[in-house]
């Protein structure tokens, strides 16, 4: 993301014509975590990374010369990358603090909850499934089961990863 950021800062600060294209083939392969301790670890990092690079560039945030780099990718990971963790454990501390309080509807949290993390479930498989079908991927049945139940894993058991 830093260099892609740097790109676009450089090129419209010096008035360089440019073009940053979305190449489907290229692949950054990366090794998996084996624990718990180290995918936090990695989320961590990754998060790190996402801050230092958006403190770096924040003169692009909403500056009509950067474009929609500025306008809407810069908000886009401020917002629901950047600040997403915080958002949710507020919400978190919140549904806590109603639960002890019994001010918490539980039918209707469960029934929200229950919406929404299949709405999320359901968009990130197709998401998967437009990956596949630009790519002339062939995926068998099982493979499709096996990543729609990966999807309703994310979202009902892994909240916040």
């Amino acid at each position: 993301m830093e260099l892609v950021m740097k790109l676009h800062y450089f090129c419209r600060n010096n008035n360089i014509p440019y073009r940053i294209c979305y190449e489907t083939s290229a692949i950054c392969w990366s090794q998996a975590p084996s624990s718990i301790g180290d995918l936090c670890k990695q989320r961590c990092r990754w998060f790190l990374g996402l801050y230092q690079c958006l403190k770096k560039y924040r003169k692009m945030l909403s500056r009509v010369r950067f474009g929609a780099v500025g306008y809407f990718s810069y908000a886009y990971y401020m917002l629901f990358e950047f600040l997403a963790p915080f958002i949710e454990t507020f919400g978190c501390f919140v549904i806590l603090l109603s639960l002890i309080y019994h001010q918490l509807n539980i039918s209707f949290f469960m029934s929200l909850f229950f919406l929404y993390s299949t709405f999320c479930s359901l968009i990130t498989f197709v998401s998967f499934l437009q990956r596949v079908y630009s790519q002339d991927l062939f995926i068998g049945p099982m493979d499709l089961c096996k990543a729609f139940l990966a999807t309703l894993f994310r979202y009902f058991f892994c909240i916040g990863y």
